[in-house]
């Protein structure tokens, strides 16, 4: 049996492999003191187990400081009753929406407390359209409520208007409304998952 013989590199070939050793041997006081040493560590959180660079980072903490700052207000509201889960239903049954069922997912979920399932058989223009209603009462009562900076105020965000998928998202905070078509609401079963 012959063993395999092990293939060596050459550093001066390939450099960038064996950079680390390079950039060890500067830091001890090694040859190449002229060259300048490049900080890379400057996008990496060494706090993580896995790598984040900095452009994500950042974009998630803009992103969860709007969710926290919705949070905070649909709490409010939902105390004061301005945006209570039946609030809601009664708002989605007026507006057309069947089978309105409220989920409580406390305990369950940890990015919202309720969960409003609806559907409607007329398509995506009436979900969006019912997203839109929903999303402008929801407004209005925020806006009668808060009191910080104008540059502050929480976001709503509607995801699927624009895709005809059959599932818009309503993001309030402490509610988040899911409008299906009946096929897709079938399909995905949300009730299921969540009860």
């Amino acid at each position: 049996q012959k063993e395999e013989e092990l293939e060596t590199l050459d550093p001066a070939e390939f450099p960038e492999l064996f950079e680390s050793e390079k950039v060890a041997d500067e830091l001890a006081g090694g040859e190449d003191d002229d060259e300048q040493v490049v900080d890379t560590e400057w996008f990496v959180d060494n706090d993580e187990e896995e790598f984040i660079p900095l452009w994500q980072r950042r974009a998630m903490d803009d992103a969860l400081q709007d969710r926290q700052a919705l949070e905070q207000v649909s709490k409010k509201l939902i105390e004061t009753g301005d945006m209570s889960p039946d609030m809601l239903k009664s708002l989605l049954e007026e507006n057309n929406m069947e089978k309105v069922e409220v989920l409580d997912v406390r305990g369950k979920c940890d990015f919202t407390n309720y969960m409003i399932v609806a559907e409607s058989s007329m398509g995506d223009r009436l979900l969006a359209n019912t997203a839109e209603i929903l999303k402008q009462t929801v407004k209005k009562a925020i806006n009668k409520h808060f009191d910080g900076d104008e540059q502050q105020k929480p976001v709503i965000r509607i995801e699927g208007l624009d895709d005809q998928s059959g599932w818009i998202l309503v993001d309030l905070g402490h509610c988040v409304v899911h409008l299906f078509t009946p096929e897709v609401r079938e399909r995905y079963n949300l009730e299921g998952l969540w009860k």
